[in-house]
C-alpha cells in the first residue's frame, strides 16, 4: 500500500475509534444518571458534573485527533516529497 493511503487510513481510523469512545462514554453518564435512586437537585448536579466531565474529555479528544491528523498529513507530505 502506497505511504499515502496508509497515513490516510491510519488517521481515519484512530477518528473513528475515537468517536465511538465518547459515544460509549456518553452512553456511559446517560445510563448511570438515569439509574440513580436520588432525589432530583442531586441527579441534576450530576448531570450538570457528567456533562461538565464529558466536555473536557470531548475537548481533550480533538485536540488529540487534531494531532493524529497533523501527524498524517505530516507522513503524507514526507512520502509525497520523497517521491519526487
Amino acid at each position: 500500500m502506497c505511504p499515502i493511503r496508509t497515513a490516510i487510513f491510519v488517521t481515519l481510523n484512530k477518528s473513528q475509534i475515537m468517536n465511538k469512545l465518547l459515544l460509549g462514554l456518553l452512553a456511559g453518564v446517560a445510563i448511570g444518571i438515569a439509574l440513580a435512586p436520588d432525589k432530583g437537585s442531586k441527579t441534576r448536579e450530576k448531570i450538570r458534573e457528567g456533562f461538565d466531565d464529558f466536555k473536557k474529555k470531548a475537548g481533550d479528544a480533538a485536540r488529540d485527533f487534531a494531532d493524529e491528523v497533523d501527524k498524517g498529513f505530516e507522513k503524507v507530505r514526507t512520502a509525497f516529497n520523497g517521491s519526487h
